[in-house]
């Protein structure tokens, strides 16, 4: 009963500790791209790292902002935003502790009308390119049903 208990609380220690860590990589993450957040080569080189790592680009990192959030929170510079849709993120992904989409959080900045601008077409085409792949799918599906 006691060997039992003591590999539970250990196990319990172990992942505890994964979550730790997990948090503090987050924090780190997060302090590293606010203080980059209008440097587009510093931005390449984080989401790079990210992605070789096995993150997804729609990872929440701090406070439940994904890159594009946080770009979309503090960042003045355009093509700050164009290296991050080069990866296609979730535009329309919310933030689940504020509610808030990285467009919602530019409509409340000003002076980002042009950053705004950019981020709706990329959004349209994003949605444009789902529709012809789930066209795409539908008439190869048809094809293969065929034979």
């Amino acid at each position: 009963m006691k060997r039992t208990l003591l590999l539970v609380m250990a196990a319990m220690a172990i992942s505890l500790s994964g979550c730790m860590s997990t948090t503090q990589e987050d924090i780190e993450a997060y302090n590293y791209l606010r203080a980059n957040i209008d440097d587009p080569q510093a931005v390449d080189s984080f989401i790079i790292t990210e992605l070789s790592g096995g993150s997804d680009i729609d990872r929440v990192i701090a406070g439940g902002d994904t890159v594009l959030m946080i770009a979309a929170r503090f960042s003045t510079n355009v093509e700050v935003l164009k290296v991050i849709t080069s990866y296609f993120p979730d535009i329309s992904k919310v933030n689940w502790k504020t509610d808030m989409s990285a467009l919602e959080y530019l409509a409340l900045r000003e002076n980002t009308q042009e950053m705004e601008r950019f981020l709706i077409e990329q959004s349209v085409k994003q949605e444009l390119l789902k529709k012809a792949n789930e066209a795409k799918d539908a008439v190869v599906e048809t094809i293969f049903n065929r034979f």
